[in-house]
């Protein structure tokens, strides 16, 4: 398996937010089915539950001064006049 470079800590809880949402995300099979086909459905999957974006956010620590900055950047981003 590939490693994300993540801590065990942060794996489990992106395992556990995975079995929390709506039951454990499932890739049904099919006996002709490739495995690129499954891993991309499954990283579809994740991807749509924004669950892929929130394990990259936490792979480091980030001070809550850090998050606030980061949060407000983005408010203001959002709230440009175009």
């Amino acid at each position: 398996m590939e490693d994300l470079g993540l801590s065990p800590a942060v794996l489990r809880s992106f395992l556990a937010q995975l079995l929390t949402l709506d039951g454990p995300m499932e890739v049904t099979l099919r006996e002709t089915d490739r495995l690129e086909v499954v891993l991309k459905k499954f990283n579809r999957q994740i991807t749509k539950a924004g669950l892929f974006q929130d394990m990259k956010k936490k792979r480091f620590y980030e001070s809550p001064a850090v998050q606030r900055r980061r949060k407000s950047k983005a408010a203001r981003r959002r709230n440009r006049t175009r």
